[in-house]
């Protein structure tokens, strides 16, 4: 589900092309989200930051003329908008300690014309105001943590595509330090009728050769049964948010992601997680409620920010 929509759109301003409106005057946050096809990036109130004001997106192309795109925008709407915050959400690895001089830096990536591009140097914009740098999961999490019915749930977001991540939220507040966490390579217990080998680079059969889109690809090309592959991912993704529940005892998991569209794959999980933990009650595993969770917590982390400041 998309995040909600302001009733009363903001209008376009021709000198720049980009949607803005100087009669605002409610304190704004501003957001973006990097992404490998897409790039999302728009505007929220500080007091509600999951209602989206402003959305705009663009194809991810290269480094420089993606984040110019995102940069004029920012300019304009700091220059003529109450803007007090920006929250900027990525694919990594990416530097996230907020005190490195390399703080919004992409490291060794497979996206190899960003790796060394440093995000907050492409957004001349952010150099005036404010800013947070989250994984684009980190940001997810938080995202999808801030909802009316849940603003201060502990919640464990787990994204399964190219890649398996993990994002976290205690009280609210997304888990990220010196890093964030990395729950696609956890070693886990292989299923009793697993034969693949993995295809991780760093580990082969970590949780992330195992159950990712490009595992998931490369056993249907071996032959495995659509049925074979549900089950052997939905217990392999079990073990990870189990995990993850055993060090945070979050209440809520989301699972999104490329592979997460696979029928049944949520349910099927659950009933290997229910196993797992026996006897305690597992929470229930539900889909992301907004389109663009990381978007919404971008502008979430903003909001922190802004409210935070003096």
């Amino acid at each position: 589900m998309a995040g909600k929509q302001h009733p009363r759109a903001l209008q376009p301003s021709q000198a720049n092309g980009f949607w803005v409106d100087s009669t605002q005057s409610r304190p704004l946050v501003a957001g973006v989200e990097t992404g490998g096809t897409k790039t999302v990036f728009g505007l929220a109130a500080v007091e509600d930051p999951t209602t989206i004001l402003l959305q705009h997106r663009i194809e991810t192309t290269s480094p420089e003329e993606t984040l110019a795109a995102v940069d004029a925008a920012f300019a304009s709407w700091t220059a003529s908008l109450p803007v007090t915050a920006l929250g900027v959400a990525s694919f990594g690895p990416l530097d996230v300690e907020s005190s490195s001089p390399t703080y919004g830096t992409i490291f060794d990536t497979p996206k190899r014309k960003w790796e060394g591009i440093s995000l907050l140097a492409g957004l001349s914009a952010v150099a005036a105001k404010p800013t947070v740098v989250y994984s684009d999961v980190t940001a997810a999490a938080l995202g999808e943590a801030t909802n009316p019915e849940a603003r201060n749930e502990n919640l464990l977001y787990l994204t399964v595509g190219t890649g398996i991540g993990l994002g976290i939220t205690l009280d609210g507040k997304p888990l990220q330090g010196r890093g964030y966490p990395e729950g696609g390579h956890l070693f886990v217990r292989r299923h009793k009728s697993d034969r693949f080998a993995g295809i991780c680079p760093l580990h082969e059969d970590c949780a992330e050769g195992l159950a990712a889109g490009p595992a998931v690809q490369s056993r249907m090309a071996d032959g495995e049964k659509p049925d074979e592959i549900l089950e052997v991912v939905a217990y392999t993704l079990a073990q990870v948010i189990l995990s993850g529940l055993y060090f945070t005892a979050a209440e809520t998991v989301v699972v999104g992601g490329g592979v997460s569209s696979i029928r049944n794959l949520r349910e099927v999980t659950a009933e290997h997680l229910a196993l797992l933990r026996s006897p305690t009650a597992p929470p229930t595993i539900r889909a992301p409620r907004h389109e663009h969770s990381g978007l919404v917590g971008a502008m979430r982390g903003a909001a922190l920010l802004a409210n935070a400041a003096p």
